[in-house]
């Protein structure tokens, strides 16, 4: 009955967050047919990571295994984006947030930025510790090689999800940054705050 009630618990937050990623995605979007896409496109990217956090029974994901899930449904060419970073679980919900965020970025990057013609890549890198402090975590998107990027006359939900969310639930600071050279996204955060998984205990 734990497990079921647990399980229960899960598959309701879930639904609350599509929930969630339908009404911003329909309110936001300029057409009906952009939304469907657009609407697609984030909730494979979340039923990719519930995927991976089934298997763990919602223990915790691999970031890796977490971004490369969010990536697929684009199919880009190999080679055009790049990973570098150590072994290492997210929570679930850190785990689910992520994927949003990488949709949201890849998105952008094939339509306006560094994947919307031959040549342009994506660096995507993580690291722990600093001199400063061990427990931080360090999170980067790094475009280049594509067109000049400016920032979106108005912010959707996109913008919203990577500047707003991202900062609360990994509980860190992120900068968004339109460089004419590629887009950088970054998120520093502590090794604690990835972390706070809530595992389904089996009775």
């Amino acid at each position: 009955r734990l497990l079921n009630a647990e399980l229960a618990h899960r598959m309701k937050n879930v639904l609350a967050m599509i929930g969630a990623v339908a009404n911003q995605t329909f309110r936001s979007a300029s057409s009906l047919d952009e939304a469907q896409v657009t609407f697609g496109e984030r909730v494979a990217a979340l039923g990719e990571a519930h995927t991976i956090l089934t298997q763990s029974s919602w223990s915790g994901a691999p970031i890796r295994a977490v971004i490369e899930g969010a990536l697929a449904p684009h199919r880009i060419a190999a080679g055009r984006v790049l990973l570098s970073g150590p072994a290492l679980e997210l929570g679930a919900k850190q785990s689910l947030t992520l994927a949003l965020a990488i949709n949201e970025l890849a998105t952008n990057a094939i339509k306006y930025g560094a994947l919307s013609g031959e040549g342009g890549q994506v660096a995507i890198s993580w690291r722990i510790g600093s001199p400063e402090s061990e427990e931080l975590f360090a999170f980067g998107w790094s475009e280049s090689g594509g067109p000049p990027v400016n920032a979106p006359a108005r912010k959707g939900f996109g913008s919203r999800l990577l500047e707003r969310v991202v900062a609360l639930d990994f509980q860190g600071r992120v900068s968004l940054d339109y460089r004419q050279e590629g887009l950088r996204y970054a998120l520093e955060t502590t090794m604690s705050a990835i972390a706070n998984a809530e595992p389904v205990h089996a009775n």
